[in-house]
């Protein structure tokens, strides 16, 4: 899916593609047009092993977590552009580098 923007617990996407790992790669729209989620449906898997998350939404704000554990539990709490707003055992930051679960990207 992708997530356009963010009011409260709610994201507003504009569209959704089946993207499955065990299938070649097709552009199976499920949904075009604009919709909500809650953020209780929407979230992220993980975060890369040795990922960065930065206190804000720039990579050039301080680290929060220079080498971000993958196995770690991570809450998705929002977007900004390419920038995921996480929640993991180090805080709360920012990230591009997160495990989505149903490939979420912010715009």
């Amino acid at each position: 899916m992708h997530l356009t923007a963010q009011i409260g617990d709610w994201y507003e996407i504009d569209r959704a593609s089946l993207i499955d790992a065990n299938l070649p790669l097709s552009d199976t729209s499920l949904f075009q047009g604009k919709g909500y989620l809650h953020k209780s449906v929407v979230g992220v898997s993980g975060i890369q092993n040795g990922g960065f998350v930065y206190r804000n939404h720039n990579i050039r704000s301080d680290l929060i977590d220079p080498h971000a554990e993958g196995g770690q539990r991570v809450e998705l709490l929002g977007c900004w552009g390419e920038f995921l707003k996480v929640r993991v055992k180090k805080g709360i930051g920012w990230t591009t580098q997160a495990c989505t679960n149903m490939n979420t990207t912010c715009a």
